[in-house]
């Protein structure tokens, strides 16, 4: 990827002579019969892409490789503004202090069957920290396979419930899905806590059950995919979301059907993000207001957006 020209396909290293003196050259090839040759001491114009497995390639001297810078600028400069809007939103934002851990909570911690590391013990001591502080919560755990993170996870659910509260666990794929359902089961398997599971692996008649729970407060966990509560009846979707961002017995936030629905595929037709294309999953008729994720290079980004700035995708 040149960063004037665009994505082009390497075809090689080879030697030119100009004036007389001969040098060595990276020979790109671009879209029709365009070829750029660019000398070995100017490396540093060049780099791998790593945007997809099968990029388009650009055309030397035309518009299309600038409207794509065009368009990654504003889509930067949206995301940059998502953060600071979050950030800003965080920080004059009061969260649920939780209580500090109950006997139940140390007896289930005791029955971890191997020792604790050292990155587990500070994970787990800082989320129990951010959760009994009443600021919401900012924090990413990561690791690499087999390093321990579900454990981190598993008590800071527990923790949840034992003061009260419903977890909600989203995980990748369904087999991860299965995974952990089994292993939180087992897990709280001697304390009076119903954990459950969406996935595809439930039949559509399940699924509704398993959202009625959740709705009616029987549910303590539950762990799935976001797309399985999609799989659902919109309304019952919409009703999981209420409950997942409030609490079975919290004041949903207004929401209505009546020219969009949720899941519908809509294109961006004003503002910064002119073009690009979203999925609603969230409707505010009073408002008059979608909240959108907007496919933005290969991420989903939550957008508000009003109902004159989209149109329906055919």
């Amino acid at each position: 990827m040149h960063h004037r020209h665009g994505i082009g396909r390497f075809e090689g290293l080879t030697t030119q002579a100009l004036g007389g003196i001969e040098r060595d050259y990276i020979l790109v090839a671009y879209a029709g019969q365009d070829r750029l040759y660019v000398p070995t001491d100017q490396l540093a114009a060049v780099r791998t892409y790593t945007g997809g497995e099968a990029p388009r390639l650009s055309r030397m001297g035309g518009a299309d490789w600038e409207r794509t810078r065009t368009k990654v600028r504003k889509a930067v400069a949206v995301v940059a503004q998502e953060v600071v809007a979050l950030h800003r939103e965080r920080a004059r934002a009061t969260g649920h202090a939780y209580a500090a851990d109950t006997p139940w909570q140390r007896e289930m911690e005791a029955s971890f069957p191997y020792e604790e590391t050292a990155d587990q013990v500070t994970a787990i001591a800082d989320v129990k920290a951010d959760m009994e502080a009443d600021a919401p919560m900012d924090r990413l755990i990561f690791g690499d396979v087999g390093f321990g993170k579900t454990e981190v996870a598993i008590r800071g659910v527990f923790k949840a419930v034992q003061d009260g509260r419903q977890a909600a666990v989203l995980v990748p794929t369904t087999l991860l899905a299965q995974q952990h359902f089994q292993t939180f089961s087992e897990r709280f398997g001697p304390y009076p806590i119903r954990v459950e599971m969406l996935s595809r692996f439930l039949t559509a008649r399940q699924q509704k059950g398993v959202v009625a729970g959740i709705a009616a407060g029987s549910v303590d966990v539950v762990i799935g995919l976001w797309s399985a509560f999609r799989g659902v009846d919109p309304a019952e979707a919409a009703e999981v979301d209420r409950i997942l961002h409030t609490g079975a017995g919290g004041d949903a936030r207004p929401r209505t059907q009546v020219e969009y629905q949720l899941g519908e595929s809509v294109k961006v037709t004003s503002g910064p993000l002119s073009d690009f294309d979203g999925e609603i999953v969230e409707v505010n008729g009073d408002a008059q207001k979608l909240k959108v994720l907007v496919d933005i290079f290969e991420r989903q980004v939550p957008v508000e957006l009003a109902f004159d700035q989209v149109k329906k995708i055919d």
